[in-house]
């Protein structure tokens, strides 16, 4: 055991005379403490140091911004679902290494957590404008949910998620939250923005239980294939961030240190993925970026394993209603219009949803009607009742004339699907009709 402690000892007077030590440090305003001054030195010599010893100082957790409930939009955790996965990553500049927390939902959702594992939790470092630069481990809440990595659950309560997040601060606090100041996340219009090696490019998910290994790039620039985690096929990659030149697949177009995410319950084209082996099933092997520029190809990995849940048969006559539709006083110069309709079939979770379509009105001679008038839709996020009754509003613009048309439909879950209820996307069932009105915009 003293040669191990030989050896950190070595190790970090080399860090400091090399100066290795200033990327990551120099970004951290820990309090003016001896032990804090030693632990930073300790983390920088080792990277799992600090997650053996959990002397990082620890600050305010990382809650939601709107106090999440039970029924509406993705929930709030299922007491005791919330799971660390093994999943260990090592951060490109150093410092406690990345990792993912899995948990259930109210609304039957599986979702993902984010963060820097330190001592056995999972959460954001006070860096990059995030909690003010304090240096501090803020732990994530397990009701900070980002519904873009959640996805619905199958038969055998299985679900697939795949994100790719471009540009992301190391702090590892993915949007804005929790007192933020400067860096990655100062007020707009920004007084500056964080430095290319202060981002991230992030890809993790859920593949499945049918899903063995990830086949990715490495910070070095060559390729790994490394296991996938537990049951749930977890995987997650880690890389310094890279400005890829726009192209036709607008995918990999971005520019400067822009950040955006995507993803879904299917494995997209990236710059990271190559390939996904699987239990019992062919490999899928994915397009490369220069292929897909060359190729156009848009081939992606399916959700192997799936399970679909028997459900029963909704025919448009049992949830027919009436659309009623009038118009309300509002302080805006465009019109409220309130939509209301009776449901006849209960919504008791993510898996179902009821889609208020509204078409124009839209007059292009109209010398006051803006394009934005032509058309909206909109989901209603929350559980409800059989029977109750539905009220739902939206802004038209008067300078538009003519004829709003309405329509109401009932929409499923029918495949793989994520937590974004928009007519089109995958695992989405066609609308059921339920009922339509007119309103004439004057």
């Amino acid at each position: 055991m003293s040669d191990y402690f030989d050896r950190v000892e070595q190790g970090m007077r080399e860090a400091v005379r090399r100066g290795a030590h200033m990327p990551w440090y120099s970004r951290l305003r820990p309090r003016p403490s001896r032990p804090v001054a030693v632990a930073v030195a300790c983390l920088l010599a080792t990277g799992s140091a600090l997650a053996a010893t959990g002397a990082l100082r620890t600050g305010e957790p990382v809650g939601a911004t709107v106090q999440a409930t039970p029924n509406a939009d993705e929930g709030v955790a299922i007491p005791g679902s919330a799971r660390l996965l093994g999943l260990r990553v090592a951060d490109p500049d150093g410092g406690p290494p990345w990792g993912l927390r899995v948990l259930r939902t109210t609304r039957g959702l599986t979702c993902l957590q984010l963060g820097r594992v330190v001592d056995g939790r999972i959460g954001v470092l006070g860096e990059d404008g995030a909690f003010d630069d304090d240096g501090a481990f803020h732990p994530l809440s397990v009701d900070f949910l980002d519904g873009d990595a959640c996805g619905t659950e199958d038969a055998h309560g299985d679900a697939f998620v795949n994100e790719q997040l471009h540009g992301t601060p190391a702090s590892a606090l993915t949007s804005h939250q929790q007192r933020v100041s400067t860096g990655c996340y100062t007020a707009n219009p920004p007084s500056r923005s964080c430095p290319p090696s202060d981002l991230r490019d992030v890809y993790f998910g859920l593949l499945g239980p049918d899903a063995a290994s990830v086949t990715h790039a490495t910070p070095a620039g060559g390729t790994a294939t490394t296991p996938t985690a537990g049951r749930d096929g977890a995987y997650l990659v880690v890389l310094p961030h890279t400005v890829m030149p726009c192209s036709s697949y607008q995918l990999f177009c971005n520019r400067g240190s822009q950040r955006y995410s995507t993803g879904g319950p299917e494995l997209e084209p990236s710059a990271a993925i190559r390939a996904v082996s699987y239990r019992g099933a062919p490999s899928c092997e994915l397009p490369t970026p220069a292929e897909l520029a060359r190729l156009h190809l848009a081939r992606r990995c399916p959700a192997v394993g799936y399970v679909a849940a028997p459900a029963p048969r909704i025919t448009p006559a049992q949830l027919a209603s009436s659309v009623s539709v009038h118009a309300e006083p509002a302080r805006s110069p465009e019109l409220l219009l309130v939509i209301e309709f009776t449901a006849r079939a209960a919504v008791t979770n993510f898996d179902s949803h009821y889609e208020i379509n509204v078409d124009g009105p839209s007059d292009p001679t109209g010398p006051r009607c803006p394009v934005s008038a032509e058309n909206s839709f909109g989901p209603t996020q929350e559980n409800i009742r059989a029977g109750q009754r539905i009220r739902y509003t939206q802004f038209v613009h008067p300078g538009c004339p003519g004829r709003a048309h309405i329509t109401v439909g009932f929409v499923t879950v029918n495949g793989p699907s994520g937590a974004t209820p928009v007519p089109g996307l995958p695992g989405q069932s066609a609308e059921i009709p339920v009922g339509e009105a007119n309103f004439e915009v004057r």
